[in-house]
């Protein structure tokens, strides 16, 4: 992980605390849906077919400008 990575998310976990000390019942609301919005994308990315999942790594590499036929770290989602 990156440094910016780190700031960011104890910059974020850090504003919760303050909200929640705030405005609890609207931090509340908003981390509930944060996670379900989370927990959505995990049900769906672990139960998407392989021809789907195949589909979006393809495009992501035309995105990047990485030829098809070249290795990627995004190829090993296609293995699990």
């Amino acid at each position: 992980m990156k440094w910016k990575d780190f700031v960011f998310w104890l910059g974020f976990i850090l504003s919760i605390v303050i909200a929640h000390h705030n405005e609890p019942i609207g931090t509340d609301v908003f981390i509930v849906v944060l996670l379900t919005i989370f927990i959505w994308q995990v049900i769906d990315w672990n139960f998407m077919s392989a021809e789907r999942r195949a589909a979006l790594v393809a495009g992501y590499k035309t995105r990047h400008g990485i030829p098809q036929d070249q290795p990627h770290k995004a190829d090993s989602f296609l293995r699990k």
